[in-house]
């Protein structure tokens, strides 16, 4: 019997400091702040793009309006920029289900990317906004086809 008091016991004393390890007083969290601005592509507006910031902790994503207008938290400081919009995809559409691109040598299927690479890829976006500590409303991107 003092066994299954002992094994009890141990149960109860790690369920405790779990509890007390994952409370939200000892979770550490990112400051972020409002962004917001317009997407443009070769002087037009962009709809329906994803806008993705990428910080050093903490990544916003938003989509662009029929204005081309987007808003989002992000992580003051340096970020990295990649925006995607998808040729005949409607709302609901996400693209982080895509495991190839469409403009993959070989003829990849998926929808057409109808940003270029420069500015959509994740890893080679070329594009880059320091965000304010107090936030900013003038994170524009006037997007080049070439």
């Amino acid at each position: 019997m003092s066994d299954r008091r002992f094994v009890a016991g141990l149960v109860l004393l790690a369920l405790v400091t779990l509890a007390l390890g994952c409370g939200p007083g000892r979770r550490t969290t990112v400051p972020v702040v409002k962004v917001s601005g317009e997407v443009k592509l070769d002087g037009q507006t962009v709809s329906d793009a994803e806008v993705n910031f990428l910080g050093q902790e903490y990544a916003g994503v938003a989509k662009t309006g029929p204005d081309g207008r987007y808003e989002l938290e992000a992580q003051a400081g340096e970020n990295t920029i990649y925006i995607r919009k998808f040729e005949g995809v409607g709302p609901g559409f996400d693209a982080t289900m895509m495991d190839r691109r469409s403009d993959a040598p070989g003829g990849a299927a998926g929808p057409k990317q109808l940003i270029p690479n420069k500015y959509s890829d994740p890893v080679a976006s070329e594009l880059r906004f320091t965000v304010p500590d107090g936030g900013s409303k003038e994170a524009n991107f006037d997007l080049t086809s070439r």
